[in-house]
């Protein structure tokens, strides 16, 4: 039998860039670029049709997170301008800047496809090669009449056909392969983005609120990016402020945290969110640093506890101190790091996600590396 090169960690995607179709369009010819969107694991599509290949087609990276209600660890590319501008004098990858800023806000590691590597390159450009063989002979007799009209085709055949069939290379069908996945994307609905004014530049921060239903209080916090770790270290420092551990905790269907939604239609946090926004981040803050915008959002909760929600007896505080007598002890905390092991390559660096390291390890020796929510220790 011969192997299929099968993508077993459901963290990865492709994306393709192709020429789909030339069409006479008053006496011209115009040129069709299709955006293909791959989940590497369940093989779940997203595509559109395009005029063509510039750079502002991160818009259809957007659509597609927005799609699938997720943003996957990897992404892989093929060499194409719009990604790649080519390699240094030590033979690294020099990416395109706007991609990588991309990257960095949507938390996600670009990838390059090897060189004369079928397996893997045959699987990136084969999203735009299945729509010329498959999608465009549908369309005879029913040729659409723009290009909004040949996109809302795409659309909807991508979900009853593409999406709904039995792929040739995993051997099943692609929705079932995606019940499993979809678990897998880090989350884009509960990132709560927030502007603040830092150091003079505008910054998106990620705001995470751990709220008590019985007293009111609620402890929040921002980190420049919703990693797992800064998920992780927010749930350290709110358990220390309300002085204990909850039984229970209920999250807004973030993937970081729920395995599978069984089901519930209220969303308390997202109101905390607007009061917490419209009371403490109107107008936008404009501090210094990101430490001095940290000391700023822990002095918030402080305020809050001042005050009598509704018709309540009692204030947020006083009900925080009857609630604390409810909550599990204080334990010793752990390591919150993500640890890697890597090899130190030619140039002395490590790379960890998007970034290189220096480091005074030998070429070819392995780094252990930890990654904080904040910085990271090689």
């Amino acid at each position: 039998m011969r192997p299929h090169f099968v993508q077993t960690c459901s963290r990865s995607e492709s994306v393709d860039w192709g020429h789909l179709v030339t069409l006479e369009c008053e006496g011209q010819e115009q040129k069709l670029w299709a955006f293909t969107f791959t989940m590497g694991y369940s093989r779940r599509m997203m595509a559109e049709v395009a005029l063509d290949q510039k750079i502002g087609s991160l818009r259809m990276h957007g659509e597609a997170f927005r799609q699938t209600s997720g943003v996957p660890e990897e992404i892989l590319y093929d060499r194409m301008k719009t990604v790649w501008l080519g390699s240094d004098e030590r033979g690294e990858i020099v990416w395109h800047p706007v991609l990588l800023d991309f990257a960095r806000y949507w938390v996600f590691t670009p990838e390059l496809c090897r060189p004369y590597r079928a397996q893997t390159k045959g699987k990136v450009e084969s999203g735009v090669k299945y729509l010329r063989r498959n999608f465009l002979c549908g369309l005879q007799g029913r040729e659409p009449h723009s290009l909004t009209d040949m996109n809302a085709q795409l659309r909807e055949w991508i979900s009853t056909v593409a999406n709904q069939r039995v792929h040739g290379t995993t051997r099943e069908q692609v929705a079932v392969r995606w019940d499993v996945e979809q678990f897998s994307l880090q989350s884009i609905a509960g990132r709560g983005r927030r502007s603040a004014d830092i150091a003079g530049e505008r910054e998106n921060a990620r705001v995470f609120c751990m709220r008590s239903m019985a007293s009111g209080g609620a402890f929040q916090c921002a980190f420049p990016h919703a990693s797992r770790q800064a998920f992780l270290e927010a749930h350290e420092r709110a358990i220390a402020y309300f002085g204990g551990v909850f039984e229970k905790l209920r999250y807004d269907n973030l993937r970081s945290a729920v395995k599978r939604i069984l089901g519930g239609h209220q969303r308390d946090e997202i109101v905390r969110f607007r009061y917490f926004r419209r009371n403490h981040l109107v107008p936008i803050p404009n501090v210094g640093r990101w430490e001095e915008f940290d000391a700023l959002l822990l002095r918030f909760p402080k305020e809050d506890e001042q005050r009598i929600i509704g018709e309540r007896a009692q204030s947020v505080r006083e009900g925080m101190l009857i609630g604390r007598e409810h909550l599990q002890a204080l334990k010793e905390g752990f390591d919150l790091a993500a640890v890697h092991h890597l090899k130190v390559s030619a140039s002395g660096c490590v790379k960890v996600l998007t970034n290189f390291y220096s480091t005074p390890l030998p070429v070819g020796a392995e780094a252990k590396v930890k990654v904080q929510a904040a910085y990271v220790e090689i």
